[in-house]
């Protein structure tokens, strides 16, 4: 339980615009913050529910600061390993009003939140309000029955989704420009490719993730930004939000390499195996892999080699194939099938006179 005093400024830089520290340009989210700072004019409370790093913690804080709250209002801090008890500054918030934050609400217990319920109901000053962070949605805690009602009637229907990184691209030139900003490295520039790998890499970690890849990009480049610099993890599902405006074939390459680089992870780059978990021959796999450039030498076991050909180079290639009429190298043939394993071993066991099991 921390006080709005410890760490963290008391007062707004912008005190027209409370929410300026929250640097989007999506048409959805600014609604939602319109909606927010509408809400903390009335002192009331509120759910913040979306993923892992995307700002529910940052937009608690504003949300206090938007209400207008004295310097000696309270921002009481809870988790669901943190202890509710009376001392400071519970005491403050009683006297002077603030905000009550409710961290991670989906690994709160029931007989947790009951007892939140208590000691909020307890408070003799009217001017507090209850901000909530939750990974998971309200109406999926609702069905599991993880909420308490008595909790959930703070908020009501004052519930704001806040929308992973992946589905607002165009805010990662504004995220990236500050954080190059506070760096101290405007100057850096950054490659067209390394913009193309920044909107098309799936962001599970939203903004934190992006914030250790421009850091670590930051220590190893000079004056351009390339991509090898920023180290993304391969392993991430691309961000097909996107991949909306680009062709089918780059689609669904995208989402093929994406899907052998795991496959081959999670089978230690054993061939045979990792032809047994997609259900299809070695040779197929094979296949798919150089079409990837995801196969190097011969034998039982492929290496990651080169990453999978940009979007950039997919248009090329598409436009190539357009004006020869014949079909580009390294593109999928749309009606090319994955046979079986089940077929091939009737096959084999035919051919050696034996009946398949």
């Amino acid at each position: 339980m921390l006080p709005l005093g410890e760490g963290m400024i008391t007062t707004s830089i912008h005190p027209n615009e409370p929410f300026e520290p929250f640097v989007t340009r999506d048409p959805f989210v600014l609604r939602s913050l319109a909606r927010l700072r509408s809400w903390s004019q009335g002192q009331q409370s509120v759910l913040l529910t979306g993923e892992a790093g995307v700002g529910k913690s940052l937009l608690g804080r504003l949300f206090h600061l938007a209400a207008g709250s004295s310097e000696r209002a309270a921002f009481v801090l809870c988790t669901a390993a943190q202890p509710i008890h009376p001392a400071h500054p519970w005491a403050t918030l009683d006297e002077h009003g603030g905000t009550v934050a409710i961290d991670g609400l989906e690994h709160w217990s029931l007989e947790a939140q009951a007892r939140m319920v208590h000691r909020l109901a307890s408070l003799r000053s009217p001017a507090v309000r209850v901000v909530a962070h939750s990974r998971v949605s309200e109406p999926r805690l609702r069905l599991e029955d993880r909420l308490h009602p008595a909790l959930a009637q703070r908020w009501g229907s004052r519930v704001v989704e806040v929308p992973p990184l992946r589905a607002r691209p165009d805010d990662l030139p504004l995220l990236v420009e500050g954080m190059l900003r506070r760096a101290g490295r405007s100057g850096v520039e950054l490659e067209a490719a390394t913009w193309r790998a920044l909107a098309t890499h799936g962001w599970p970690d939203n903004v934190r993730e992006l914030r250790r890849a421009v850091d670590v990009g930051l220590a190893q480049a000079g004056t351009r930004l390339e991509p090898q610099h920023l180290q993304l993890d391969r392993l991430a599902p691309p961000a097909l939000e996107a991949l909306g405006d680009a062709t089918f074939a780059a689609m669904r390459r995208e989402v093929d390499a994406w899907y052998l680089r795991k496959l081959l992870h999670a089978t230690d780059d054993n061939l045979s195996e990792a032809a047994r978990r997609a259900g299809c021959s070695r040779k197929v796999l094979r296949e798919r892999l150089r079409r990837h450039g995801l196969y190097a030498g011969t034998g039982r076991t492929a290496t990651v080699r080169t990453p999978a050909p940009c979007l950039a180079e997919e248009a090329v290639l598409s436009r190539a194939a357009a004006s020869t009429g014949r079909p580009a190298m390294g593109t999928i043939a749309a009606e090319e099938r994955v046979i079986p394993w089940a077929v091939l071993e009737r096959a084999r066991a035919r051919r050696h006179g034996r009946t398949a099991a």
